[in-house]
């Protein structure tokens, strides 16, 4: 297969062909949302003529690693980056189901050219596999009073509408797309899913803490914490004048500065029980109620959600001081409002810690959620072979994408044939709506995933 030349909806682009696969990489679905654009809407990119090279990533929004990332985040400087980045098995298809990913990362973090996010292993099963740069911190997230909110969200509906305009160039069938995302990404999947613009028709949600959302009150205190950081005034005008990079620092510290002192006053109680001060704000425009309780009343949107089952037992070991004892986690989780009511025999304080956490922030409200609509669960189970991991936050990524050993979870010898097995049923799943499991309730509950 020579170079192929797709037409998008601003342009010709030029791809390159690998093993097989078509990629065509950075195509900008939205101007540069710096200058005059920062702290605004996403606009349409300039069309251009001729052929555009889409052949290397396109520019990575701003951003700063929280201390301890397990996987490589490239950074890729310039202001265009709200781009995407397309796999197919041929362009020259029709009709081809589309994956539409949205990475993870605290909303601060990540982004499509990570190389655990390559599509090819998609692409490989006769799917166009889309992957999406959006803003990050304080710049997609942040509630400035003279701004629009929710400036990420928006990010990425210009880059589902795009998906829905210029896919079928590509083999896809824009009525045949699937949204989904991994833990920050995932809760931004459910957002979509409740704002149900009509711009995809099943939905993946990997280790979403679901409740999660910010009242626009608590967002406000989100806005002035990095705002006295930075020395300048809580509004779009103040932030303005920090250079973006220097915004990505403070906005990578507010996350740290939170999780060593979740104060409600400080911080609100929203974000305190998020544990994250960037996320989907309630704004009564973009979204009107908080996600979680938009989507537990139903919807059209086919939806499978899931959880690993130690999503934070790493983050607890990580996090809990030397000589914790059981007595100090049952005090720690009672000033989060979390009441443990029996500790099983042999449970070390980290373990308790984790496991009840993650039974309030991400297993009931998966519950909750399968309860009150159709769906599809799973358990990611497979424990890593490293010690105090478990099936950990994040674990799953290497096999979903097909991408083993990228991440610094997995061990030496991560098992293939799982990975094979997730990934057949996330492409099941986009192709026919069955990820060849029952739905929650229909004689199925959780399906579980293990060597």
């Amino acid at each position: 297969m020579t170079d192929p030349v797709v037409t998008t909806p601003y342009g010709r682009v030029r791809g390159s062909v690998r093993e097989g696969v078509a990629r065509f990489l950075g195509i900008p679905y939205a101007a540069a949302p710096f200058g005059e654009a920062r702290f605004r809407a996403p606009r349409p990119p300039e069309a251009w003529d001729g052929v555009r090279d889409a052949l290397e990533f396109g520019p990575t929004a701003p951003s700063v690693p929280l201390p301890g990332s397990f996987l490589a985040e490239p950074v890729v400087e310039g202001p265009g980056c709200l781009n995407l980045n397309v796999w197919t098995p041929d362009p020259d298809a029709a009709g081809l189901p589309v994956l539409v990913w949205l990475h993870g990362g605290s909303n601060v973090t990540g982004s499509s050219a990570m190389p655990i996010y390559d599509g090819a292993a998609f692409a490989r099963r006769g799917v166009v596999f889309v992957s999406v740069n959006f803003r990050l911190g304080a710049e997609g997230f942040a509630l400035l009073p003279d701004a629009v909110a929710n400036r990420a969200l928006l990010d990425q509906v210009a880059a589902l509408e795009w998906v829905r305009s210029g896919i079928a160039a590509f083999g896809g069938d824009p009525g045949a797309v699937t949204l989904f995302g991994t833990s920050a990404g995932a809760g931004a999947t459910l957002a979509h899913v409740a704002m149900d613009r009509g711009l995809f028709r099943r939905a993946i949600v990997q280790s979403a803490s679901a409740r999660a959302a910010l009242s626009a009150s608590d967002a406000l205190l989100v806005t002035g914490e990095i705002a006295r950081a930075a020395g300048v005034e809580p509004t779009a005008a103040g932030f303005a004048r920090v250079a973006p990079e220097k915004l990505a620092a403070l906005s990578t510290a507010a996350v740290t500065d939170l999780t060593a002192d979740l104060d409600p006053a400080r911080w609100g109680a929203t974000t305190v029980a998020a544990a994250q001060p960037f996320l989907p704000v309630v704004d009564a425009d973009v979204l009107a109620e908080p996600p979680f309780d938009v989507v537990v009343r139903g919807g059209e949107v086919d939806l499978l959600i899931g959880t690993n089952a130690d999503e934070l037992l790493a983050l607890a070991g990580a996090s809990l001081p030397d000589g914790v004892s059981h007595s100090d986690v049952r005090e720690l989780l009672g000033r989060l409002g979390l009441a443990v009511e029996a500790t099983p025999e042999g449970t070390t304080p980290v373990e308790l810690y984790a496991d009840v956490l993650t039974d309030a922030l991400f297993r009931r409200p998966v519950s909750e959620i399968a309860r009150a609509r159709p769906a599809f669960v799973y358990e990611f189970a497979w424990p890593s072979p490293l010690p105090g991991v478990g099936a950990a936050h994040g674990l799953e990524l290497g096999f979903v994408f097909g991408n083993l050993g990228l991440s610094g979870l997995e061990g030496p010898t991560p098992p293939r044939e799982l990975a094979d097995r997730v990934q057949a049923a996330w492409v099941a799943f986009a192709a026919t709506g069955d990820p060849g499991w029952p739905r929650h309730g229909e004689d199925g509950g959780v399906f579980v995933f293990r060597a």
